[in-house]
């Protein structure tokens, strides 16, 4: 185990618009020898906030690391998304202990590449890109993906990394209770997540699955469709502030933003303007580029999703009347309906993935969202540094 290269992510990409789905079915079938492939399907879904089509678990033969005395095997669970197919996560069939996972970790992902992945005869139709992650990313500690990242200080006094989970006490009637503080957008990613996998089974299931041309949703689908109303609505707008809040935390704080209104004068926005008075999909257009200096993102292919998923949130958020105001518009529902509401969501997660993959290390962006490196501050020494806090 001298020689394997130590990563801990994959993510496989299409090649000149070859079928990412048929190369994940591939995997199931002509396995190399003493391989396993396991379909998931009471998989918990808890890894991740990207859209998983599919979820499969390859188990590797049993292997021995002489020098460590252990004998295991490897799981590595693969999901399949509409772009990609992501390593989720890699499990071992034996206790190992905490300072040797890297090491066995590495070794169970290169022998997946080398042994799996090579075999498959489509293997060089598909881009493979490995990074490492492991103990330089912030996902590699984390009990759960809703939490908030670590704020890592390096006392220079006692040259020690000091890793610190914020908290917050707050009053419910006579009691004290202490929890440590969620990140606002991955609250908003598992709300949408979750509201989007409720509403797909249920669209799939009144309109998707009927052959008839012409569909009457009453009795007991009424009751169903009602349902899919409620959580599309949820989907929808905690998609749209998932991105909202993604875009406002990329903002430093004494950012200012020069433009000229429609008088022909100039005028200076800052930090508190912009995120007060500016269009979301305007700030992800003209403001994040400048600060994360990235290519156009209205070039991107999902960008006229967003925009759509943007506007049927309005919708949503700012209803209007018609009948001369007598009654609310019920157009809204039918948008709701079509199939492709689903990518519109999808297109929030897009967004979300452009900026973070130039800057992972944000402190504020979410996890769950792939290698998440983090960000170390110098300090004189833990004392000196929570009392300046403090006062």
């Amino acid at each position: 185990m001298e020689n394997i290269r130590l990563y801990t992510d994959l993510t496989i990409r299409s090649k000149n618009g070859n079928s990412l789905k048929k190369y994940f079915d591939s995997f199931k079938k002509k396995l190399p020898e003493k391989w396993n492939c396991i379909q998931e399907k009471d998989y918990a879904d808890t890894d991740t906030f990207k859209i998983l089509n599919d979820v499969i678990r390859i188990q590797t033969p049993w292997y021995t690391n002489d020098h460590r005395k252990t004998t295991f095997s490897g799981g590595i669970l693969l999901g399949l998304t509409d772009d990609s197919i992501i390593l989720i996560k890699t499990t071992f069939s034996v206790t190992i202990q905490e300072e040797f996972i890297m090491e066995h970790l590495g070794f169970i992902i290169d022998l997946f590449h080398n042994e799996f992945l090579k075999a498959n005869k489509s293997y060089n139709l598909f881009d493979h890109e490995f990074k490492l992650g492991g103990v330089t990313d912030d996902n590699w500690q984390r009990a759960d993906i809703r939490e908030a990242r670590l704020t890592r200080l390096h006392s220079k006094a006692d040259n020690r990394i000091y890793a610190l989970a914020k908290g917050n006490n707050a009053k419910v009637n006579d009691k004290q209770v202490f929890y440590t503080t969620p990140n606002n957008i991955a609250l908003s990613l598992s709300i949408m997540k979750k509201s989007f996998k409720r509403a797909k089974a249920l669209h799939k299931n009144l309109i998707l699955n009927r052959k008839e041309k012409k569909i009457d949703l009453k009795d007991n689908d009424k009751s169903q469709l009602y349902d899919f109303f409620e959580e599309i609505q949820a989907c929808i707008i905690f998609a749209y502030v998932a991105v909202e809040a993604f875009t406002n935390a990329a903002i430093p704080e004494n950012f200012k933003y020069t433009k000229t209104n429609e008088k022909g004068i100039e005028e200076t926005w800052n930090k508190e303007n912009i995120e007060r008075w500016m269009q979301t999909s305007e700030k992800l257009s003209k403001i994040l580029p400048d600060i994360l200096k990235s290519t156009d993102i209205k070039a991107e292919t999902f960008w006229p999703k967003f925009k759509e998923l943007e506007r049927v949130r309005n919708e949503i958020i700012h209803q209007k009347t018609v009948n001369k105001g007598t009654e609310l518009n019920q157009d809204l529902y039918e948008d709701m309906l079509k199939t492709s509401i689903f990518d519109s969501v999808k297109s929030s997660l897009q967004v979300i993935e452009f900026y973070y993959n130039l800057d992972n290390a944000h402190p504020y962006f979410p996890l769950g969202m792939g290698v998440a490196k983090f960000q170390i501050m110098p300090i004189e020494d833990m004392a000196t540094h929570f009392k300046a806090v403090e006062d």
